[in-house]
C-alpha cells in the first residue's frame, strides 16, 4: 500500500512506526531543504539507507572510515575483500581488525546515526512505495537491520542531548583544548582519544575523523568532556598565536585550520586574514591566497587607503596571475594614484592574459590604457597591432603602423613600419610614395631644409631684435645726455628740484634702456649732493633765510613725492 504525505501533518515516528506495525516492505522516501533520503525496508525494520542514485550507505564506506587502520593500506585491504565473497563483518574479523559482531555494531550505528538525521527534517514530505527497493538506489545488501521501535526511541534521546550539545559547540569549525597536561581519570575509549587529539589545533569536524567515531558520538564525547572541565575552547587571540606557531613550523594546514576558525569570530580582522593568505601561500593554495588579498585590497579602499590597495591587488595578482578582475583593479588604482608607468606595465599584463584567453576585446581596452599611459612602449604598440588584426579591424591597424612610423627615429625602422602598413592596405599609393621617398633620402632632405629654414628664422628674429633694442638705446643715450646738459644748467642756478624732475621725466619716457637706469641713479646721487650742499648753507643762513632753505630740503627728501596740496582756504569757498 502506498501512501504519503506532509511531515508537518504526520510526523515521521507515526509514519515509521505504521510501516513497522504492518510489517511492510519497500522505500520510504523523505525530501526537505536540507536534501533527500530513502530508507529501505524489509518486514518492518530498517535494512538500508540512500541519498540517491548510486549514493547509497555501503559496509565498504563503513569500513574505510571507521575501522582503525592496520599495518596494511585500507585500499589494498578493499582490493582483498572484493576478491572473497565473505561478508564485510566476516572479512574484517578474518584480517585481524575487528571482531564480525563488532563490525556489524559499527554497521548498525552508522545506519543510526544516518537514519536518525531524517527525523530532525522540518518541514519535509515523504512518500512510501511498497515492493523491493530499486538497486540503483541502494546497491548491495548493508548487512544489518534495525529495529523501527528502537530507532525511534533513539531519535528522541538524540534530539535532547543535542539541545545541550549545540550549548557547548556552536559549529563543527570550533577549536577545543586541555585545561590541564595531566589526563583524567573514568574516560570513556572514545573521550580518551578525543582528550589526546585536543592540542588546540583540531576542528571538532577533524576529531570526528581522527577519532573514526560517528559525527554525535564525536559530539557527545567533546561536549562531556567541556561540561566536566577537561576542554575548553580557545578564544580568538589563541586561535591566531597557535597559528603562528604552526606556520613558523611550516604546518600550514593546521595554521589555516586555526587562522580560519579566529577569522569566524573576528570576521573583520584585517591582520589575521593576511597571516590566512600567507598560510595559503605557503600551503600551496595560491588561488584561495588571491582570494584573501582581494578582499583585504577591497577593504582598504573604503577606507581610503589607496596605496595599501594597490600592494594588496599586486600580491593577489602574484598568487594567481590569470585573475583578469584583480588585474583591471590593479590598474585603475595605479592610474588613479598618478604611478603611471606601473598602471601601464599592469594594463600590459592583463592585456597579455586576456589574450591568452582568447578574450580578444578585452585585451585591446587593456592596451588602449597601456598606450595612452606610456605612448613610447613598443611592447604595448606591437600587441595592439596583433589585437588588431586577430579582431580583423585592419583600418585601425594601418593608423597604428604609420603613427608608430612617425615617432619611429631611423629610416630603416620608418620604411619597415610603412611596409607592413601597405601590405595590410596595397591600395594605398601615399604609403609607396613615403617608402621611396625615404629610401630616396628626400625626405630626410626636407626634413634638413625645415630644420635649417626654422634655425634661420630663428636668427632672423634674434638679430632683429638685438638691432632694434640697439636702436632704441642709442636714440635714448642722445635724449640722456641732451637731458644731462639741461640739469647741469638747472643744479648751477640752484634749482635741485627742476634737475631732479628732468630726470625723471626722462627715465620715464625711455624704459626699459640701460639709459634710464643710468637716469635713475644719477637723480639719486643728485638728491644726495643737493641736501648735503641745504645743509651746509643752513648752517651760514641767518634766521631769514632758514625757512626757505627748510622747505626747499623737505622738497628734496621727498622727490619724487609731492606734497599734498593745502587745505582751501575762504578764497576757495
Amino acid at each position: 500500500m502506498a501512501f504519503q504525505g506532509d511531515v508537518g501533518q504526520i510526523g515521521l515516528a507515526d509514519v515509521l512506526g505504521s510501516i513497522a506495525a504492518n510489517q511492510l516492505g519497500g522505500t520510504l522516501h523523505v525530501s526537505s531543504e536540507r536534501g533527500e533520503a530513502w530508507l529501505a525496508f524489509e518486514g518492518g525494520a530498517v535494512k538500508s539507507f540512500s541519498r540517491g542514485v548510486n549514493k547509497a550507505l555501503t559496509a565498504e564506506e563503513v569500513f574505510r572510515n571507521r575501522v582503525p587502520p592496520g599495518s596494511e593500506d585500507v585500499d589494498s585491504l578493499v582490493k582483498k575483500k572484493r576478491r572473497t565473497k565473505k561478508s564485510w563483518a566476516d572479512f574484517a574479523e578474518a584480517q585481524g581488525a575487528m571482531g564480525a559482531d563488532q563490525f556489524r555494531g559499527l554497521l548498525s550505528a552508522e545506519l543510526t546515526e544516518n537514519a536518525v538525521e531524517i527525523f530532525f527534517w522540518s518541514p519535509a514530505k515523504f512518500d512510501f512505495v511498497p515492493g523491493p527497493p530499486s538497486a540503483e538506489i541502494f546497491g548491495e545488501e548493508f548487512g544489518v537491520v534495525l529495529d523501527v521501535n528502537s530507532l525511534i526511541m533513539e531519535a528522541a534521546r538524540r534530539r535532547d542531548h543535542w539541545e545541550m550539545i549545540h550549548k557547548v559547540i556552536a559549529s563543527p569549525e570550533d577549536v577545543f583544548i586541555r585545561r590541564r597536561p595531566e589526563p583524567p581519570q573514568g574516560l570513556s575509549p572514545l573521550q580518551q582519544a578525543v582528550w589526546d587529539q585536543c592540542t588546540g589545533s583540531m576542528t571538532v569536524r577533524m576529531l570526528e575523523k581522527a577519532t573514526r567515531a560517528t559525527r554525535f558520538a564525536t559530539y557527545d564525547a567533546v561536549s562531556e568532556l567541556v561540561r566536566g572541565g577537561h576542554l575548553r575552547a580557545l578564544s580568538g587571540d589563541e586561535m591566531v598565536r597557535l597559528g603562528e606557531e604552526h606556520s613558523r613550523a611550516s604546518r600550514n594546514a593546521e595554521a589555516i585550520r586555526l587562522f580560519q576558525r579566529a577569522l569566524d569570530t573576528e570576521h573583520a580582522n584585517v591582520g589575521v586574514r593576511e597571516k590566512l593568505a600567507e598560510a595559503y601561500v605557503k600551503h600551496g593554495e595560491p588561488a584561495k591566497a588571491a582570494g584573501e588579498y582581494k578582499q583585504l585590497a577591497h577593504r582598504a579602499q573604503e577606507k581610503g587607503e589607496a596605496l595599501a590597495a594597490v600592494g594588496l591587488y599586486k600580491k593577489a595578482v602574484a598568487c594567481a596571475p590569470d585573475d583578469a578582475a584583480a588585474r583591471e583593479k590593479l590598474v585603475q588604482l595605479l592610474r588613479d594614484t598618478g604611478q603611471r608607468a606601473d598602471a601601464a606595465s599592469a594594463a600590459l599584463g592583463l592585456a597579455m592574459q586576456a589574450r591568452k584567453m582568447l578574450l580578444h576585446d578585452r585585451a585591446l581596452s587593456a592596451l588602449n590604457t597601456a598606450v595612452e599611459l606610456d605612448p613610447a612602449s613598443k611592447p604595448a604598440q606591437e600587441l595592439r597591432l596583433e589585437t588588431l588584426l586577430a579582431l580583423g579591424r585592419k583600418t585601425e591597424a594601418v593608423r597604428q603602423l604609420e603613427a608608430m612610423a612617425d615617432r619611429a627615429s631611423g629610416d630603416d625602422e620608418k620604411v619597415t613600419l610603412f611596409e607592413r602598413a601597405n601590405k595590410l592596405d596595397p591600395a594605398r599609393t601615399d604609403l609607396k610614395q613615403r617608402i621611396s621617398d625615404i629610401r630616396s633620402g628626400r625626405l630626410t632632405r626636407r626634413k634638413a631644409l625645415l630644420r635649417r629654414l626654422v634655425w634661420a628664422s630663428c636668427f632672423v628674429a634674434i638679430i632683429s631684435a638685438v638691432g632694434f633694442a640697439a636702436f632704441w638705446e642709442i636714440k635714448a643715450r642722445i635724449r640722456y645726455d641732451a637731458a644731462l646738459q639741461d640739469v647741469h644748467v638747472q643744479m648751477v642756478g640752484g634749482d635741485y628740484v627742476k634737475a631732479l624732475d628732468r630726470l625723471q621725466e626722462f627715465a620715464q619716457s625711455a624704459k626699459w634702456t640701460l639709459a634710464a637706469r643710468s637716469a635713475d641713479a644719477e637723480a639719486k646721487s643728485i638728491q644726495e649732493a643737493a641736501i648735503i650742499e641745504l645743509n651746509k648753507k643752513l648752517s651760514r643762513a641767518s634766521e631769514a633765510d632758514k625757512p626757505a632753505i627748510l622747505a626747499e630740503k623737505e622738497l628734496l627728501r621727498m622727490w619724487p613725492k609731492k606734497p599734498a596740496p593745502p587745505p582751501p582756504g575762504p578764497a576757495g569757498q
